[in-house]
């Protein structure tokens, strides 16, 4: 799809209120000219199956892909979304409205000044088997919800977040993230003033989140693992351990309240209200555990998913 001249949405694609497109294999690329989703433009149904969106800029949200409107729907099928930049929010999804599917493909190297590098969501939205590599913003370098959002079967690595959830950032009292099956590794939040630089991995500020048979453990932040402030987080068959500080050695793995459904790891607990239940393990700030001897054989004992991916 060559680039097309729009001034304020749908730089290469606009998808009109009551229509639907369907694509197989599009390239939807380097277009430089709307406010809002610079790629695409969604205000009825979108059905994309491979292909890319890539190396699109929009001056506000959703470098990428910009999902307007309560009846809008977007399902994204094995598709890459790369290099796509949104000066405002969603780097490379951005959604206001309506619901999102995405079902395998890779968001790589997105970038959002303030929120939702990968993407950013305030409605419901369903993510499995998708791969989040390498994107940045202010907060939520991977992903920011603002919604609900059940991830599953992906893994977000690599991702960094100036401030707050260089995985994952939820900010929203009525939010609720689900989280199966999935590994958030090698995030960061990267900003040096220690007391703001929260969730290298996951930063949850008012929502509520469920870790089921999921493994976190990021590269950097205060909190390197999982940052809790005014909501709350239940796991299972879950590991929160190795995680890093922003000035080297162990950081705190979970901060603020969370509770246990069994059978998780916590790797440092320190400064967290951790309810726990039958077959968990918790460790201590004194003697955490140390990620450079973490074998995926040894995490497994506690979750049959886990990677040693530190």
């Amino acid at each position: 799809m060559l680039p097309r001249a729009a001034i304020f949405n749908g730089g290469g694609i606009y998808v009109e209120p009551n229509a639907k497109l369907t694509r197989n294999t599009t390239s939807v690329s380097e277009n430089t000219r709307a406010q809002n989703g610079d790629g695409l433009f969604v205000d009825g149904i979108l059905v994309v199956t491979g292909g890319q969106i890539s190396g699109n800029l929009a001056s506000f949200l959703g470098g990428g892909t910009y999902c307007s409107g309560t009846a809008g729907a977007a399902t994204l099928a094995d598709a890459n979304l790369n290099c796509n930049i949104a000066q405002v929010s969603g780097g490379g999804v951005y959604g206001g409205g309506g619901t999102l599917i995405i079902s395998g493909g890779a968001f790589l190297n997105n970038t959002a000044e303030l929120d939702g590098g990968g993407l950013y969501f305030a409605s419901a939205s369903v993510i499995n088997a998708t791969t989040f590599i390498d994107n940045t913003a202010r907060t939520g370098g991977g992903v920011g919800n603002y919604g609900n959002m059940n991830v599953s079967n992906s893994v977000l690595h690599g991702n960094t977040a100036v401030l707050f959830g260089g995985g994952q950032s939820d900010i929203n009292a009525a939010a609720l993230l689900t989280m199966s099956s999935t590994t958030v590794s090698g995030n960061a939040t990267c900003n040096l003033l220690a007391a703001r630089c929260q969730g290298g991995g996951i930063f949850n500020r008012r929502g509520a989140m469920r870790l089921v048979n999921s493994t976190i453990s990021s590269k950097q932040g205060v909190v390197g693992g999982v940052a809790i402030s005014f909501g709350s987080v239940s796991a299972r068959n879950t590991i929160i351990a190795g995680n890093l500080a922003v000035e080297g050695g162990t950081s705190i793995d979970v901060e603020g309240v969370s509770y246990s459904s069994g059978n998780n790891l916590i790797g440092n607990n320190f400064e967290s209200t951790f309810f726990s239940a039958a077959g968990d393990v918790t460790r201590t700030r004194a003697a955490p555990v140390d990620r450079r001897r973490a074998t995926t054989r040894q995490l497994r004992r506690y979750n049959a998913h886990a990677v040693a991916v530190f």
